[in-house]
């Protein structure tokens, strides 16, 4: 006897779930076209004229509309301690303003402010305290988020000036955005990394859907290319203002908040975005972060693990 004929609701009832789950699944792809980046923005610095021609081109060329934003100069930022001082992190590159260790500052950027506590900051590898060049690039990154908390947008990228578009990016993009990974399953999206733990030659790999992305455990490394949604960077900037840090760089924060899973963290793999390197210069010359301050101490557990991927080894 068929089961169905002498129970009909459990038909009907199994028919039901069906249909909204086919109906679900395309009001979701419809509303959220998962990966598909609705905006790129590109941090550039108004005095880094050079740097912003040569990645506008690169994303021209690749036929990708991006916007350029304003980066934050570190210099201008005012801070302020816990006994009420206020001075700017120009103040702090000069050598007119030390940081006194132990005390608590109100750093304040253009729309977000959050406290920092200078601590010895050992995951970093340094004890100077933050610099110009480091303020500037908390400020920046979270004006980012703040624009992409305000439009709500579903996905974004932020790239850095010093980003290197690769060809073939549009395709690799194009690629990823089939990736079904609804907005609530993830916060943050490292398109490149300096290094993280899906790139560490004895660690398992953990491919998801076609394997474009790979679910982070333990940590992602570098800023220059990343993919959020406006769940994430509402948790970012949340955490941020209400615990501060201790850290120095961003790239620590994010690193934190993934160990202690406050953000679900994905690594896209073999996309088209390298570390530009001036040719004529070292890592530390071209880079803005380290002629604003930054020592050359370098966070780095995997003792100079050389990533084919990228142009440098990190020491």
């Amino acid at each position: 006897m068929n089961p169905f004929r002498k129970h009909p609701r459990v038909l009907i009832l199994g028919l039901l779930i069906i249909c909204s789950i086919v109906i679900t699944h395309k009001v979701i792809t419809r509303k959220y076209p998962y990966l598909k980046p609705q905006i790129v923005y590109v941090i550039n610095l108004d005095r880094s004229t050079d740097r912003w021609q040569r990645i506008h081109t690169q994303l021209n060329d690749e036929g990708i509309e991006h916007v350029r934003l304003r980066a934050v100069d570190g210099d201008e930022v005012k801070l302020r301690s816990s006994l009420g001082e206020e001075f700017y992190g120009r103040d702090i590159r000069s050598g007119k303003k030390k940081l006194r260790l132990g005390e608590s500052y109100t750093i304040f950027c253009p729309n977000v402010s959050f406290r920092y506590d200078y601590r010895l900051n050992t995951s970093y590898g340094r004890y100077d305290g933050i610099t110009s060049g480091e303020i500037g690039c908390y400020c920046s990154h979270l004006e980012a988020m703040v624009d992409i908390a305000r439009h709500q947008y579903h996905t974004a990228i932020v790239l850095e000036d010093d980003a290197d578009i690769k060809p073939g990016l549009k395709q690799k993009l194009q690629r990823l955005s089939r990736v079904k990974l609804k907005p609530t399953k993830w916060d943050l999206i490292y398109l490149q990394a300096i290094y993280s733990d899906m790139d560490h030659p004895f660690r398992r790999r953990f491919p998801i859907w076609f394997g474009e992305v790979s679910k982070l455990r333990l940590m992602g490394y570098g800023t220059y290319a990343l993919m959020l949604n406006h769940h994430g960077a509402k948790k970012i900037l949340n955490d941020l203002m209400t615990y501060g840090t201790h850290e120095v760089a961003i790239d620590m924060l994010l690193i934190n908040m993934i160990q202690h899973k406050s953000i679900n963290a994905y690594k896209a793999n073999r996309v088209n975005i390298g570390h530009f390197i001036d040719p004529m210069l070292n890592f530390h010359q071209t880079s803005n972060i380290f002629n604003m301050g930054r020592t050359a101490a370098h966070f780095n557990p995997y003792n100079g693990l050389y990533d084919p991927r990228l142009d440098y080894v990190v020491r």
